[in-house]
């Protein structure tokens, strides 16, 4: 056996509670309207309106507007007439840009999960006018999530602009977070008096769902168990006792909650116990309403002083197989293979690298099933 976890008079709940089990949501800012829709009653239609306070958002530095697309910003030498509907439909967002940063809006994310990777996305198109002395007017978004920020990329004045698709990569840092939007002007561009932005169709995925939209569900890359399917529970014990014993008292129990209850299923040791260890497995079914799984590590007395050891610790689907591999961290060789059974063969090597003895663990105990040994022949003169 390899890296195991010993438990003494306590048990030891595994960070395996899924509070999402079938599937990871992938739309992560449910409270945040990202296509402005709920805006519509105050949004502009002729004339600025300083708000997006809908939504879910709030609006932070400067007053950021809402238009109701399409537009008709009348005789304003500032605006382009010709910005079509967003891809997204219905109503946008946009900022000023005065000298750096330019007006902003935010709102605030919760149930995030820290250390995964996330991707905001959204539309883009430059609003304002072009310049009439010839100089290029650009601008971008500015992004901040939680402690990072991110921009997009330039977008420029032109006669006829058209939406552009942007996607930005984020870590999340606490579970909760703000996420804000700031217009700001675009790479070596001057000190300016009036640059104009608009956005639409904000989304932010767990990027493992890949896009497709800020609505829906994805698999998840990790083990997410299914209610109402079957599994397997796997693992080898060991405990801590004086006298010979045919069976270990240290076990795993799984604790199902759902809509109805709590239900707990204790899986018990079994069979021979090989080189000191003996095997738990078993098979449950989750509850067709289960709100979180726990696997429970129980040493063999409860309270008191005692050692158990658990190894090799397995939860699959009960209509599949499984195989796991063990490497040596630092030569990277094959030190173990554990079966579909979770029984383990183990690779020797010399110091030369090469393969010596191969050893298979079995219901009777560890055999080597193959050995070899070579060496160079020594020429005496």
């Amino acid at each position: 056996m390899k890296n195991t976890i010993y438990i003494t008079g306590l048990a030891l709940l595994l960070g395996m509670a899924f509070s999402h089990l079938a599937t990871a949501q992938c739309d992560a800012m449910p409270g945040l309207d990202g296509g402005f829709e709920a805006c519509a009653p105050v949004a502009g239609t002729t004339t600025p309106n300083a708000n997006v306070n809908c939504g879910g958002w709030s609006n932070g530095f400067g007053s950021a507007d809402t238009w109701n697309m399409p537009w008709n910003p009348g005789s304003s030498v500032f605006y382009n007439h010709n910005v079509p509907a967003s891809p997204d439909g219905g109503v946008v967002a946009a900022s000023i840009i005065a000298n750096v940063d330019g007006e902003e809006f935010l709102g605030t994310v919760n149930d995030l999960m820290v250390g995964e990777i996330y991707e905001v996305r959204f539309y883009q198109v430059y609003a304002g006018a072009q310049s009439a002395d010839g100089t290029v007017r650009k601008g971008r978004w500015k992004v901040t999530f939680g402690n990072q920020t991110e921009y997009s990329s330039e977008i420029f004045a032109t006669t006829f602009p058209q939406w552009q698709a942007q996607t930005l990569t984020f870590v999340a840092s606490a579970t909760t977070q703000t996420l804000s939007f700031s217009a700001t002007r675009g790479l070596d561009d001057p000190q300016v008096v009036f640059r104009y932005l608009m956005i639409d169709g904000i989304s932010l995925e767990l990027k493992e769902c890949g896009g497709g939209g800020n609505t829906g569900e994805c698999d998840n890359d990790s083990f997410v168990p299914k209610p109402g399917e079957a599994y397997v529970v796997s693992a080898w014990v060991k405990d801590e006792v004086p006298n010979q014993v045919d069976q270990y008292q240290g076990h795993i129990a799984l604790i199902n909650e759902h809509t109805g209850g709590t239900q707990t299923t204790p899986f018990y040791p079994s069979g021979n116990i090989i080189d000191g260890w003996q095997q738990i497995v078993g098979v449950f079914e989750l509850h067709e309403n289960t709100t979180q799984l726990e696997v429970k590590l129980i040493s063999i007395n409860e309270g008191g002083n005692d050692t158990s050891y658990f190894d090799d610790i397995r939860v699959f689907p009960y209509h599949s197989n499984l195989k796991s591999f063990v490497y040596d961290p630092v030569t990277q060789r094959l030190m173990a293979e554990l079966d579909e059974n979770n029984f383990a063969t183990f690779y020797e090597y010399d110091h030369e690298g090469g393969l010596v003895r191969v050893k298979k663990e079995t219901e009777r105990g560890v055999y080597t099933i193959q050995e070899s040994r070579s060496a160079n022949s020594k020429i005496n003169n």
